[in-house]
């Protein structure tokens, strides 16, 4: 009796609450359990209506339910929709549903994996608690055969359904086109890279000190931000003040030295960028003190506030702390780069980040894999990495080459020249991707791009020789 009592004790203290959080929360998980075929297989044999909270969040799980237990399958938006409108008696109630359900399907979901997560996890445990409350009376009654699988049966619950791709049978799936939804980073370059970075992939800038890391990841947020995305961008090195006349001399392409003088345009660009449905969060941390868990955190804290990215650009990783203690600073910067990754998956979006090239790159226009520093794990976590390279020559003509040095969408290996000024951050495919004979040409394709951008914006332009003083990086 007092094994029995023990673990009578041993369930009461567990620390585990019944019920699933808030009710966005648990919006979040009716609308991944309508609209995710896996997770709702997955999680369906274990999750509970008592575990929902709230009159709304209750009665539409019962439909779903009741729905699955007589059709074998999950309802979709617009078959509840119908059920309410059968089954509701009561306006009110029927329109606080039907809204309910209107939300739901409208979320917009940034933390999906986490969801997904959170909820097996919370629904293990109660059925391991339920378990041992079940052992706890097949204990009293000496039925140990019944305990073991009763404990070992809880254990299996939750455990994912599917079986894998089959050949033969599968046939049809495979033979579907995948669809991406890139965000664009540079115009005439995305096609390489399947129109951009996408939904839970990781970019890297290469560059060399001074090679123009920050700036390259500017012009690819501002690029996202005039394609009217929410953009997320985080600095470990610079003041957001700072970062923000980058953007404003980006944008306007008014030079960082004068943006202040020109106030109305840098008004006037922020309000065609709102028009356009774009949106920039810049949040700076000071070097060496930010993990991915700070900025997990952080972007829980936007969510909360209605501020849902759809691209990360992180300003940049090799001097973020990783969230272990590694002896060697190699293994603590692939740490870093993987939870980077990681991250993009778990938020379901694309993140760009920089990395610090060796010497080797230092004053060089093309180079390899082989100049990125301390650690190669970098290059094995990316999906995409560009290198930025620029001689002295290249800086003094305002061109640089974009080596593509590993793209898991598409052909890698090429080099493309860019308009490259960092007075005004001005960032363009300059000619064509065959880099042979342009020797000698940079000064006058880039007199004509600078002219043709200036007749085209109708903004003022500087010979001010302080200009190249810019900070490149």
């Amino acid at each position: 009796m007092t094994e029995v009592n023990d673990l009578n004790n041993i369930v009461t203290n567990i620390k585990q609450p019944n019920k699933l959080l808030d009710d966005t929360f648990q919006k979040k998980i009716i609308k991944i359990l309508i609209e995710d075929d896996q997770f709702s297989k997955d999680i369906i044999d274990m999750l509970k209506v008592e575990y929902f909270d709230g009159i709304l969040p209750v009665t539409i799980i019962n439909y779903i339910m009741e729905y699955l237990e007589k059709y074998g399958s999950i309802p979709n938006y617009d078959t509840l929709l119908d059920l309410i409108h059968i089954k509701e008696s009561d306006d009110s109630t029927k329109n606080h549903l039907i809204e309910f359900i209107r939300v739901t399907k409208d979320y917009k979901l940034a933390d999906k994996k986490h969801v997904i997560f959170f909820t097996k996890n919370f629904c293990k445990k109660q059925s391991l608690k339920r378990g041992l409350e079940d052992a706890a009376k097949a204990w009293e009654n000496e039925d140990y055969e019944a305990i073991h699988k009763i404990v070992m049966d809880s254990m299996k619950i939750g455990d994912t359904k599917d079986r894998g791709h089959n050949y033969i049978d599968d046939v049809e799936k495979r033979l579907v086109k995948s669809v991406r939804n890139p965000i664009p980073f540079l115009d005439g370059f995305d096609p390489t890279i399947g129109g951009g970075l996408s939904s839970g992939e990781l970019g890297v800038i290469l560059a060399a000190t001074g090679g123009g890391k920050s700036m390259m990841l500017v012009k690819g947020a501002s690029t996202a931000l005039m394609n009217g995305k929410s953009v997320l961008y985080y600095s470990m090195e610079l003041a957001e003040t700072v970062i923000a006349n980058r953007f404003d001399s980006c944008l306007t392409q008014i030079k960082l030295n004068a943006i202040l003088n020109f106030p109305n345009h840098i008004r006037d660009k922020a309000k065609e960028i709102s028009d356009l449905g774009g949106k920039l969060i810049i949040k700076e941390f000071p070097t060496g003190t930010a993990t991915v868990n700070t900025l997990r955190s952080h972007i829980k804290h936007l969510e909360r506030e209605g501020f849902i990215p759809d691209v990360i650009f992180v300003d940049y990783a090799d001097i973020m702390k990783s969230t272990s203690s590694f002896s060697e600073k190699r293994f603590a910067l692939t740490s870093i780069y993987e939870s980077l990754r990681a991250l993009a998956m778990e938020l379901m979006l694309p993140i760009w980040t920089a990395s610090q090239a060796s010497r080797a790159a230092i004053n060089e226009s093309k180079f390899d894999l082989k100049v990125i520093s301390e650690s190669l794990g970098k290059a094995q976590t990316a999906d995409v990495i560009i290198g930025i390279g620029r001689s002295d020559d290249d800086k003094a003509n305002k061109r640089a080459t974009l080596n593509c040095l590993k793209n898991r969408n598409g052909e890698d290996g090429m080099a493309i020249l860019l308009r490259f000024d960092t007075a005004n951050i001005d960032i363009s495919v300059a000619i064509s991707d065959n880099l042979s004979g342009y020797e000698g040409l940079g000064e006058t394709i880039n007199n004509n791009v600078e002219e043709m951008l200036r007749m085209q914006k109708n903004l003022p332009h500087f010979n001010d020789d302080t200009d190249n003083n810019i900070m490149n990086d």
